[in-house]
């Protein structure tokens, strides 16, 4: 943080420079972003698991119904959570 006469300035670690108004808009950009990556991540994951289950021995596939939907769960969760915001914001 750097205190020029009456302006603040924020610089990241690679040295872009913000206002305060900007850093936060910046940063709960980057939030969303990266929630809205792990709400995919989650649900090809799941997929890619479902796909595969017809291909596993019988031993495992309880397991991976239960990992499947735990990540179906999660993805759901964060989903919600988004929406919730966003109507927040609107």
């Amino acid at each position: 943080m750097r205190l020029d006469g009456s302006v603040i300035e924020y610089r990241c670690r690679v040295k872009h420079a913000y206002t305060p108004e900007t850093i936060l808009a910046a940063h709960a950009e980057t939030e969303e972003r990266t929630l809205w990556s792990a709400v995919v991540a989650l649900e090809e994951g799941a997929d890619l698991v479902e796909n595969l289950s017809p291909t596993l021995q019988e031993d495992v596939k309880t397991e991976v119904q239960q990992k499947i939907a735990r990540n179906r769960h999660a993805a759901s969760h964060i989903r919600r959570l988004l929406e919730g915001l966003n109507d927040k914001a609107a």
